[in-house]
């Protein structure tokens, strides 16, 4: 997580690997709109790909998010 005091914006960038090749991916980040900070905005993305112990069988998952 990197987060700078001055400004208020947090960024922060999280990978993931398990077992039946299960790999994720997340990056965070937030800050204010405005200077007095009042009005804030957070974005997340995530992504996951998975398989399973069944034949031909697989997880592609995207997650867009954001919020003020």
């Amino acid at each position: 997580m990197v987060r700078c005091m001055r400004c208020g914006v947090r960024f922060s960038v999280t990978a993931s690997a398990g077992s039946w090749d299960n790999y994720r991916g997340e990056v965070d980040g937030s800050g204010p709109l405005n200077e007095a900070g009042t009005l804030r905005a957070r974005g997340v993305v995530a992504y996951q790909d998975s398989n399973t112990f069944k034949k031909a069988y697989e997880h592609q998952r995207q997650l867009p998010a954001t919020s003020c």
